[in-house]
């Protein structure tokens, strides 16, 4: 069968969802490639992984991404595209322009669409052939469903154990207070796009308003821990800076979000992915919307319709109390949900079901391939990289992983691979699969059946 690669940028939001379509592709028999991005670009561009498929999270490449590309089509690999925020935009024109590049549609083969209205927008905003969009929805919110979703109970416990009862913060205010300033300017530039100004004035005073109320939420609810969950492109040190002196409020981006999801007694946010994922599981969640001066910038809406919205702190708080005096779990009702059903093709239906039967039917997949004998130092490297002594060689060229990339991607390790892999079975039955890693210093993993 085919050797697939599932490349992972952001591990708290990617890798439980990859992990899991990794599981049953490799039951249909594929060799599934796991782990960093990086450390699988490096590793094609090494010859050392030679994939019949490349999994890629979007479809609005930079012009350096397209370069990257190259060595794939040029052996006539496939390419298709999971996006991992595909069903989340606050308008049809913001993702055709933000996340639809002809130049990447160009080379790609397939599009598993989130859901159809985004399979719509491509189909008609886009010169991407119709035939090659499979609605599919996402594999990481399979995991929402009650007959899946007991894979976060155990880590849910241990937060509560550690935390005790907490209300949940998630913020995404990437614009006003970015990881790196200078970095956002340059890929926008990269995509031959222009910062946006009036959304970073709009998000900045909204995180001025969840400032004040998270503070007000550690003055009024002293029985609860209050858990700021930033977004992976912004700057966690401007959380705990500002809250350092309130020891109730507590920044943490370790884990899977679903975890922390399953485990909050009320989960504040608002135009996040994280609203979506709080009401399939759920778990009670609002959409805080207080009025800013900046009208012209629409935040994405799917969210917050499928949240309760409050539009001022008062009555954020009064929600709160609401929420965390009662034990009812929160319930879409039918608009919610077939509103959602648009954007989420696998509200009920799992994704990776019908992922892998695309893949396997997709023609020419297999044995068509023909990647170019690898050069002397490419060989060179490849031996290197083989060596246990790799990462030492690593840290004697003074190679070192940015912040950045560190704060996205912290590293997997097989054990922590294995592990996840034990608890899946767990919970879906027996699964033969063997794990084993690539080389001595990328965290990429093959997983493929025992032979």
């Amino acid at each position: 069968m085919a050797v697939i690669t599932l490349p992972i940028e952001t591990k708290s939001r990617e890798f439980d969802g990859k992990l899991w379509l990794s599981i049953h592709l490799a039951n249909h028999g594929h060799s599934v490639v796991l782990g960093d991005k990086s450390g699988i670009r490096s590793q094609i561009q090494r010859t050392e992984l030679q994939p019949d498929l490349h999994i890629v999270k979007d479809h609005a490449w930079s012009s350096s991404q397209i370069k990257k590309m190259v060595s794939l089509k040029q052996a006539n690999a496939s390419i298709a595209a999971l996006e991992a925020e595909g069903g989340v935009f606050s308008s049809d024109e913001s993702f055709l322009e933000t996340r639809c590049s002809e130049d990447s549609l160009r080379d790609i083969d397939h599009i598993f669409a989130w859901g159809s209205r985004p399979a719509q927008l491509i189909a008609e905003g886009t010169s991407f052939s119709e035939e090659k969009i499979s609605i599919t929805g996402n594999p990481r919110f399979d995991l929402l469903h009650p007959e899946l979703r007991e894979i976060y109970r155990e880590p849910a416990e241990r937060l509560i154990e550690r935390f005790g009862d907490y209300i949940l913060f998630t913020t995404n205010f990437t614009r006003a207070n970015p990881f790196d300033k200078e970095k956002l300017r340059e890929v926008a530039e990269k995509q031959d796009r222009t910062l946006n100004e009036d959304r970073v004035l709009y998000q900045r005073e909204l995180l001025d308003h969840f400032l004040e109320g998270i503070t007000s939420c550690s003055e009024d609810f002293k029985n609860y821990s209050i858990i700021i969950r930033p977004h992976p492109s912004e700057n966690h040190e401007f959380y705990r800076e500002y809250f350092s002196n309130n020891p109730s409020v507590i920044v943490k981006h370790t884990g899977d979000v679903r975890a922390w999801i399953y485990a909050a007694d009320c989960v504040i946010q608002n135009g996040s992915t994280v609203g979506i994922e709080a009401a399939m599981l759920n778990t009670p969640v609002i959409a805080h919307e207080p009025e800013t001066n900046i009208t012209s910038y629409d935040r994405a809406r799917l969210p917050n319709l499928v949240s309760i919205s409050t539009h001022g702190l008062e009555e954020l708080l009064d929600q709160i109390e609401m929420y965390i005096s009662q034990d009812e779990s929160y319930e879409m009702d039918t608009k919610q949900k077939n509103e959602l059903q648009k954007y989420f093709e696998n509200v009920e239906e799992p994704a990776v079901l019908k992922i892998a039967r695309v893949i396997n039917k997709m023609e020419g997949l297999e044995n068509e391939t023909a990647y170019l004998e690898p050069s002397i130092k490419q060989r060179l490297k490849k031996w290197v990289v083989q060596t246990p002594l790799a990462p030492y060689i690593q840290q004697l060229r003074g190679v070192e992983v940015n912040d950045y990339r560190k704060q996205k991607f912290p590293g997997l390790s097989i054990e922590e691979l294995r592990a996840r892999l034990q608890e899946f079975e767990e919970q879906v039955g027996g699964m033969d699969l063997e794990v084993r890693q690539i080389n001595h210093l990328d965290d990429v993993y093959k997983i493929e059946q025992n032979k």
